[in-house]
This record gives C-alpha cells, structure tokens and sequence, in this order.
C-alpha cells in the first residue's frame, strides 16, 4: 500500500513538473510572437514616414482603414480624406519617431512615441513636435493603421526670473 502512494506521489510531481515545463515554453513562445509582432508594427510605423517623406499618398491609402481618422488639438478630428490631402501638401522634410513603445491587444494595437515633423513649402513653413498615440487594426492579415491622435508636447516648467 506504501509502495503504490510513493508511486502516486511520484507521477503527480512528475505530470505538475512536465505541466510547469510545457507552461513555461508557452509563455515564452508567446513572448517571442508579441515581441516579433511589435517589431512589425514599429516597421509599419517607419514604412509610414518614409512614405509621408516621399508624399507617396497611394501608398498611405493603403496602410490605412476605411474610416481612419486623425485627432490634433489644433484640426480636431481630421476624416481619412483630408487627412491624405493635407499629408501630400505637407512637403515633409524631416520626420522622427522615436522611441516606441508597442502594447498588441489581441487584433489591435497602441504605438506611442515622440514624434517631430518639419518641412512645408514656401509660403508656409512647418515645425511641429509632439507624443503620437497610433491605434493599429489587423484587418484581412494586414495591420492598418486605424487612428492617429498627435498631442503637443508640454511645456517646459517656467523656470526662476533673474
């Protein structure tokens, strides 16, 4: 009778070791997925800059959904449209997007990061600066991009008068 309990107890550590193993190869096979999938998107994100530097708006069409929308505390909401004809006017000269940080929700995603864009044309020059928070959608496989909202950055705190 001894002897079949230690048998018992024997096979129950090893069924919870195996099943603590197998756990642990899921977490990390999981943790390389995210961390592959937000590589991705950090890639979309700089396919995106690249394409607004090249005012290629045939291509940006194709990286956003149907209803996108821009959201700036200047334009309000800005419709996909107007969204893409403003970005063709723009004349980009330089435009950054460091550092990011990626959160996956399943078949969503939040990219945020420091952003700066210069450029502009002769009449009107550009030099804005800011956080963007870009909301990401797997759509038929592909990740568009679904909404964009740019806030300025804050002010510097005022520092002492002389």
């Amino acid at each position: 009778m001894e002897r079949h309990a230690k048998i018992r107890a024997a096979l129950s550590a090893a069924v919870i070791a195996f099943l603590l193993v197998l756990a642990t190869q899921c977490a990390f096979a999981q943790s390389d997925s995210t961390q592959s999938l937000a590589e991705s998107l950090k890639q979309r994100e700089k396919d995106w800059r690249e394409l607004v530097m090249k005012s290629d708006n045939a291509a940006l069409n194709q990286y956003m959904t149907s209803d996108a929308v821009l959201v700036t505390p200047r334009s309000g909401i800005v419709e996909r449209e107007q969204w893409l004809r403003n970005l063709q006017q723009m004349q980009a000269s330089s435009y950054t997007l460091e550092p990011m940080r990626v959160k996956v929700y399943g078949d969503a995603a939040v990219v945020t990061c420091k952003w700066s864009l210069a450029g502009g044309s002769a009449e009107r020059k550009i030099n804005l600066e800011g956080i963007l928070t870009d909301v990401w959608v797997k759509q038929d496989g592909v990740w568009k991009l679904a909404l964009r909202q740019g806030s300025p950055l804050p002010a510097p705190p005022p520092g002492p008068t002389p």
